[in-house]
């Protein structure tokens, strides 16, 4: 009983850390130019100050910018509630980021869920994000980064645990469908990350049940269609077409291949996973079936990524490596 409740202390302790390194980061992370930016209705000179103008900017930004629908509108609104509101919910976003991924992990892995191995988990969490993540300030720190990065990654660590705790005879409610529809039009990422997921997850037990679950196919079916409220935005088709080579280079595929190979994280992230593949093989511990998939999640990911980027963006990578 007194180690648990030393436990349970270690871990809160662990979090008001968290918390609190994330809330000195983000107080002293200077002011880029895209929050004076979108501190305006999108594409006009009218500064922001009622809620109904969010509204009004987030339709100018789908139509004539981007398909992010709740990362453009989560921007705006840090910057219309200020600096304060952003640090306190981001610090506490961060947690619950280590928190979803702790119950995702122990769930794949089946690990007992005590304080103990929560802390364990945790730690080993913040260490890998904090060291691996190529650009860590950008994806959880900056307040327009964190708003299209950690905020996203966040609602699709949410949505993953659900689909993981899935029953097969367990209808969609429309709670559900809603929060499909927020992770498909949040980031590309999003998209790609857990559409890749999905399908290689119905593949799976397609290959072993020889018939797909009802209630995965929908989830699949209904996630793709949300999917194509973001990537076939008008905003989008519009940036394609009109964005300036001079100001915004692409590099080939080739060297953006080169680019990501070449970051040291990457590098040490292989060594360590060929070095946690030969452990698991001499200790003869069988991979779960859910790590495989997702595992070529990431890797296919991460090709993905390379084909579709126009251009060199670490923060960008935040998907396959978390």
């Amino acid at each position: 009983m007194m180690k648990k409740t030393t436990n349970k202390k270690w871990l809160i302790g662990f979090y008001v850390l968290c918390f609190f390194l994330i809330y000195i980061m983000s107080s002293n992370y200077p002011v880029h130019t895209d929050e004076y930016m979108y501190s305006y209705i999108f594409g006009t000179n009218i500064k922001i100050t009622v809620p109904i103008q969010l509204l009004i900017s987030l339709k100018k930004m789908y139509f004539e910018w981007s398909g992010r629908i709740v990362s453009n509108f989560l921007q705006q609104l840090f910057i219309y509630l200020g600096t304060s509101f952003f640090i306190i919910s981001n610090s506490m976003v961060f947690i619950l980021i280590l928190w979803y991924s702790y119950k995702i992990i122990s769930n794949i892995l089946k690990i007992e869920k005590t304080e103990n191995n929560m802390l364990k988990i945790n730690i080993l969490l913040f260490f890998f994000i904090w060291f691996f993540i190529p650009a860590f300030s950008q994806d959880f720190i900056w307040m327009v980064g964190s708003a299209n990065y950690a905020w996203p990654l966040f609602l699709n660590l949410i949505f993953l645990d659900k689909l993981m705790r899935l029953n097969e005879e367990e209808k969609i409610k429309i709670k559900y469908i809603i929060l499909i529809f927020i992770v498909a039009v949040s980031n590309e990422s999003s998209v790609i990350f857990t559409g890749i997921l999905m399908l290689i997850f119905l593949f799976f037990e397609f290959i072993k049940n020889k018939k797909f679950k009802k209630n995965k196919l929908e989830i699949f079916i209904y996630f793709s269609l949300c999917s194509l409220a973001q990537i076939l935005a008008p905003g989008n088709l519009l940036r394609i077409k009109n964005e300036s080579q001079v100001f915004f280079p692409r590099n080939t595929i080739l060297e953006k291949m080169f680019y990501i190979l070449n970051l040291m994280e990457f590098q040490i992230l292989i060594v360590l996973s060929i070095v946690l593949v030969i452990i698991l093989y001499i200790l003869k511990i069988r991979i779960k079936r859910m790590s495989v998939v997702l595992l070529i999640t990431s890797i296919l990911n991460l090709v993905v990524f390379i084909f579709m980027l126009p251009r060199n963006e670490n923060r960008a990578l935040l998907y396959p490596l978390f």
